[in-house]
């Protein structure tokens, strides 16, 4: 294979890819559905944890030392679950 071949090949391969990158970089990966608000909680979270069968969030809230769980089917604030102070 000639050495221009060789370089129109792989120009069309950049082109390929950037043009690739393009299109998904136009895509948000993630939209916002619905807000909470959790009005108690001071600071931020130290973890989260979904349980993807139960439709639950589970956030945990170092400064409040408290376990907010969201119900992910309806969007509501299941009652705080009260933990330890440090």
């Amino acid at each position: 294979m000639s050495r221009q071949i060789k370089i129109v090949f792989a120009f069309l391969f950049i082109l390929a890819a950037v043009n690739t990158y393009a299109a998904e970089a136009e895509k948000p990966p993630l939209r916002l559905i619905h807000t909470v608000p959790l009005p108690h909680v001071k600071g931020g979270f130290d973890l989260m944890a979904a349980d993807a069968a139960g439709q639950r969030l589970f956030l945990a809230a170092e400064d409040s030392s408290t376990l907010e769980v969201i119900d992910l089917a309806t969007g509501q604030q299941i009652p705080s679950q009260n933990g330890d102070a440090k």
